[in-house]
């Protein structure tokens, strides 16, 4: 998985990126997959996009080049329906199809986190720091 993707695939073509580029092209052969997140689609290499199986698109900003990119895509009519989505809503392609989704709210099941710390623990109860000082006594 690689966020701020921009930053890699720019020209994923290049003499830099040639190792990138076969992981993203030909690592399927190899059961490797990549993920590419990116706030900006008209920074990121057409042989790319191309590639992509399946496509997140949340609501598009104020930069004309990716509009230009995206309305080339995928036409004027989900070009407008992308501009207007709200937060956790995304236009998903999969299998040539577009279609508005609604991802829900994530909500934690667990407790928080909470920070454990050997010296915090009793003299008596054996933690792992304890062992491993035994083992090197």
């Amino acid at each position: 998985m690689l966020e701020e993707f921009e930053l890699y695939a720019r020209n994923i073509r290049g003499t830099l990126s040639q190792n990138l580029f076969r992981i993203c092209h030909a690592g399927r052969n190899k059961q490797i997959r990549t993920l590419g997140i990116t706030t900006d689609l008209a920074l990121i290499d057409a042989s790319f996009i191309r590639l992509c199986g399946q496509r997140y698109h949340a609501r598009l900003g104020i930069e004309e080049n990716s509009k230009r990119k995206y309305k080339s895509y995928y036409g004027k009519k989900w070009l407008e329906i992308t501009e207007k989505l709200r937060t956790g809503s995304f236009v998903y392609l999969h299998t040539n199809e577009l279609t508005k989704i609604r991802i829900p709210m994530f909500h934690r099941t667990t407790l928080k986190p909470q920070n454990i710390e050997e010296s915090s623990k009793p003299k008596n109860e054996i933690g792992l720091l304890s062992k491993i000082r035994r083992v090197f006594k």
